[in-house]
């Protein structure tokens, strides 16, 4: 894919000399990096990917997305949010399948996997095609798909999502971990519908307060159409 049509969802300015670079994957990963593709340098955790920008050069990335300048003498794309930018260059990459989706968002300490089974199965009852994304497994209608995370990165999730829309899925019954939420990894996605189970003390070595937790559950509320 052209860096032009990768980048038409993001606000940006940059160096048009570069519209035509072939870009041929994306990644955040620089142990992943191949010839030709797109390195994201994401923040947080317990590394900053601004650090692994040479690395990813090294291992043949054609160009940097980033918040800032790094020792990559690669061309970079400087955005004001490199996990926002993320998911929409995923998305892009995708042809935005989250587009072409309702989605019914699930968040809550306890609870998320048993309500997003009672919710894929009621409409798999009412005859509509279903998909699910959670901790246990992932669904594609009756096809299991093996989950690493409770909510994907966002490569990986508009990944299962295009899989999802090739399937004629209409409905994607989704746990959404705090986790997920803080690091964005669900920011271009408009939840149709939003569940909240319950909220207890648990995560607290992430989100240090339950008032930073309680926060982070809202924030899914925030992006639903109806809560």
């Amino acid at each position: 894919m052209k860096l032009s049509k990768l980048l038409s969802r993001i606000t940006v300015r940059y160096d048009r000399t570069l519209d035509n670079i072939e870009i041929s994957g994306i990644c955040y990963d620089s142990r992943k990096a191949q010839k030709g593709c797109l390195f994201v340098c994401l923040n947080g955790g317990a590394a900053d990917g601004h650090e692994y920008a040479l690395a990813a050069q090294e291992c043949g990335a054609a160009v940097i997305v980033a918040q800032h300048q790094t020792q990559s003498s690669l061309p970079h794309i400087i955005v004001e949010d490199t996990r926002t930018a993320m998911f929409d260059l995923s998305a892009q990459w995708f042809d935005n399948p989250q587009q072409k989706l309702k989605f019914i968002g699930i968040t809550g300490t306890n609870g998320k996997t048993s309500t997003a089974y009672y919710i894929k199965n009621i409409l798999d009852k009412l005859g509509k095609k279903a998909g699910l994304i959670g901790t246990v497994i992932n669904m594609i209608c009756d096809r299991e798909v093996p989950s690493q995370s409770t909510t994907p990165e966002p490569y990986a999730l508009c990944e299962l999502l295009a899989q999802m829309v090739d399937a004629s899925v209409e409905y994607v019954v989704m746990e959404v971990s705090s986790h997920s939420i803080v690091q964005k990894r669900v920011s271009g996605i408009t939840f149709d519908v939003a569940v909240f189970t319950n909220l207890t003390q648990d995560h607290l070595d992430y989100h240090k307060t339950m008032e930073n937790y309680r926060e982070a559950k809202f924030e899914l509320f925030k992006n639903a159409r109806q809560p």
